[in-house]
């Protein structure tokens, strides 16, 4: 969910139509001067951005030159990547197995890693709580919330650190990432919530790990109705947020993005944690009702379907009202590109 651009989904999205012979270099050191220019853009609309003091603005385009740096190093490298692969070619070689499957083996260990994070962290602070002291459900969804702080700060820069099937969804549906990358997320996230809580189970002590431990299920206070909906909505008000931040207006504005998303888990958790348990994230609900006795899955079917369509009513939403987001480089959009510049 980090704001800036997901790197390693823009490099193996520019090697992949390389590779497929869909896009040369030279179309893709063009595109790539166009985003760098457009980061451009930014810095100089942000030197005369009013209503800011100059302290602020100076900090902002700090910010942005320092993505800029960061975006034009990498390009760089693909560059002299696919200049390596041409090389390779021409000498009666055939294209590095290695160089295309990298990108993406990068992108499935970072959602692995930020998931089972998620999970592991998460749930430990349930465990701290198990004896309900005054303030424990507060506590305990800062907690969950600052995991996914960590896994931002650890893999963001990776693979935007969706660590949620949901926002995979969202990335999907604004061309964020494609229908060859959306399954290696998927994947990554589920094998990472189940690791990550048979680790919880694996180094805690049994005592602390009781029947319905860290399972997401519908209170009994409310109507499995009502839960669905509940779950429904907070999930909504995350794919709203997720929205804003890809949204490339906002650039100048979205600084500190794990502290912010640590916030928006950590208050819908506060809100929907006694009701549903506040999943808002099916592979999250997924990891630890595998390890469970059967009850724990009475419920799950609202964790699988209520999150899931969210995205689409969020998306469509955003789009329609607000300024949509410029859709990143997709396999399709390059593909487009290339035939209008044929």
């Amino acid at each position: 969910m980090s704001q800036t651009l997901p790197r390693s989904v823009l490099l193996a999205t520019y090697f992949e139509m390389y590779m497929m012979k869909k896009m040369d270099a030279g179309k893709i050191k063009q595109m790539g001067e166009d985003i760098s220019k457009n980061i451009e853009n930014d810095i100089s609309t942000t030197l005369f951005t009013a209503k800011e003091s100059a302290d602020s603005r100076k900090l902002k385009e700090a910010e942005l030159k320092k993505n800029l740096d960061s975006y034009n190093r990498r390009m760089e490298k693909l560059l002299m990547k696919i200049e390596e692969e041409n090389i390779r070619t021409l000498k009666g070689g055939k294209p590095s197995i290695v160089a295309w499957i990298k990108p993406f083996l990068a992108i499935f260990v970072a959602e692995f890693l930020g998931t089972l994070i998620l999970v592991l962290v998460g749930c430990a602070c349930v465990i701290e709580f198990k004896e309900d002291p005054p303030f424990a459900h507060h506590i305990t969804s800062l907690g969950f919330g600052f995991a996914v702080h960590l896994s931002i700060q650890i893999v963001g820069h990776v693979s935007s650190c969706h660590i949620n099937p949901t926002v995979s969804i969202v990335a999907l549906l604004l061309g964020c990432i494609n229908y060859i990358q959306f399954p290696i997320y998927i994947s990554a996230q589920f094998l990472g919530a189940f690791t990550g809580f048979g680790l919880l189970k694996l180094l805690f002590p049994a005592s602390y790990i009781k029947s319905g431990f860290c399972m997401t299920k519908v209170s009994e206070e409310v109507t499995i109705t009502q839960g669905f909906f509940i779950e429904f909505l907070i999930t909504c008000l995350l794919c709203f947020a997720v929205c804003a931040i890809w949204d490339p207006q906002n650039a100048s504005k979205n600084d500190s993005i794990p502290i912010r998303f640590a916030l928006v888990i950590g208050v819908l958790a506060v809100i929907a944690g006694p009701l549903t348990g506040a999943s808002m994230n099916t592979a999250r609900s997924f990891g630890p009702a595998v390890l469970a006795d059967i009850s724990a899955w009475d419920d799950q079917w609202v964790y699988w379907i209520a999150p899931n369509l969210s995205p689409f009513v969020s998306v469509g939403i955003y789009k329609f009202f607000f300024s949509a987001p410029a859709t990143k480089i997709s396999k399709k959009q390059a593909e487009e590109d290339v035939g209008a510049s044929a």
